[in-house]
Formats: structure tokens, sequence, C-alpha cells
């Protein structure tokens, strides 16, 4: 960070946004929106249902349990017919009013922004988390604010050859995303990578839908490593590591290749 600072001094040149106040820590200006009417071949109009600077109720339809600190939950957008006005990547605000205080927070949604009518997240219960207790006791009917997107990594289909994500416990839930819409439009060509670690083999999320989706499609490769491997197990163990990374991830060339840590 030294060293940053002193290059800044060196230099009277100034980036056009760097004086912006936004929240989106991929990019240099503020998170491109999704706002165009999407028709579909039924010939129905499919209009964007959250936008930035302004917190839209949100509906729960549903709350499924994950794991014993995990839940997903599905609420529905204003219109069935609705999508949710992001790319894949990005994430979005929720906010709740308890004893008075306003709290928000950030999910990146796991649905794809084209699955109209819903928009899924997923939480970690934190032991003492005021949202953490708020969410366990949403119950299917109950409102919650959200806006976006607020950021993130946009991706569009085939703007890349390669992309490459590294994921940790619940940190999997943007990578779903983008997976999930990867491999919904078979016209998009980009190859994903996918390195999950995990602390047990019961805890990783979403297995069973990883692994149909690569057994399906060339275009996904997943490793699993875990924390704590079980005798039979062959993948890899332990943390990412750097000679883990050199081991799976695919070498500098001509090619568009983005890494990603979600």
């Amino acid at each position: 960070m030294e060293e940053v600072e002193l290059e800044k001094k060196k230099t009277e040149l100034k980036h056009p946004f760097q004086d912006s106040d936004f929240d989106n820590p991929f990019n240099t200006c503020p998170p491109a929106v999704n706002d165009k009417v999407i028709k579909t071949a039924d010939g129905e109009n499919h209009y964007p249902a959250l936008k930035p600077g302004t917190w839209v109720y949100l509906t729960l339809k549903s709350t499924v349990t994950l794991t014993d600190k995990m839940a997903s939950f599905v609420f529905d957008l204003p219109k069935d017919t609705d999508h949710t006005g992001c790319f894949p990547g990005q994430y979005i605000a929720a906010k709740s009013i308890i004893s008075g205080k306003e709290h928000v927070r950030y999910f990146s949604p796991v649905s794809p922004p084209d699955e109209f009518g819903v928009i899924e997240i997923v939480l970690r219960f934190e032991s003492h988390g005021i949202m953490s207790q708020y969410f366990k006791a949403l119950k299917p009917g109950d409102r919650m604010e959200f806006q976006g997107p607020c950021g993130g990594f946009e991706y569009t289909p085939n703007q890349l050859h390669e992309l490459t994500l590294l994921a940790s416990g619940a940190g999997i839930t943007p990578g779903m995303q983008l997976v999930r819409s990867i491999l919904k439009n078979s016209a998009d060509k980009t190859n994903v990578k996918l390195l999950y670690f995990s602390e047990n083999y019961n805890d990783i999320l979403y297995k069973e839908e990883l692994d149909k989706y690569r057994e399906q499609d060339s275009r996904l490769q997943v490793v699993y490593t875990l924390g704590e491997a079980p005798e039979e197990w062959e993948g890899e163990e332990g943390f990412i590591s750097s000679q883990m990374l050199d081991k799976h991830v695919a070498k500098p060339s001509m090619k568009k290749h983005k890494v990603i840590v979600p």
C-alpha cells in the first residue's frame, strides 16, 4: 500500500471515476443495469424488477434448508414475467428494519437473471448475527426490501474464452449463478473451471447439481478440495494453494481468461 501511495504522488493523472461514490469493487464505474425488455419466443415481454437507488418490496415464496448453517430463500418478483435487472455475476442489497434500526446486507443471487418471476439467495447463518435471526424468522408471504444491482462481475455471453472460479464454502453462490447462466445458454462457448474448497464432504453445496452439469456439458470442469477428507476421497485436499492453481488453472495465453474469487 505504501508503494501504491508513492506511485500516486508521482503522477497527476486521475481516473474520471476516482472520486465517485459507488459500490462496485470489480469495475472503475457504477454497475451496469440490465434495463432491457426481454422478449421471449412466446411473445411475452419481461421487464426489469430491480433498480439501483430504489428499494422494491419482494415477497418470500419458499425457504429450503441446505445445511445446518445455510438455507436458500426464494423471493417472488413483483410480476411472474419480471427479470431481475441484473447481469450474471452482480450482487444485490437486502434491507430490514430491526428494533427501529435499518440493516443492509449484500447477496449474490444463485438464480440466473433470466429465471423470470423469482430471485434466489443463499444465507449462511451466524450464531449471533442480527440479519441471520431475521431471516430465520421469515415465513412465506413475508415481505422484504431489495435493491440492485450494486456491482459485481458483469458477465455477458462469449465475452471470455475461459472463466476460472475460486470458491470456498458459501462463496459458491455467485459462482453458481455464473455456472447456471453459462450452461443454460448453448450458444455461449465459454469454458468454466471451478475450484471449490469445503471444510468437509457434507458441506459441499450444490454438489449433485454441479456433478450433473459436468457430466452432461464439457464446458464445465469442477475440482473439489476438502479440509477434512474421508479415506476414500479421490479429490484434492487442503485449501486452494498456489500449487493447486498451477496444476488446474490454464496458463496465460492469447485467449480471454478471467480468474474470479466470488
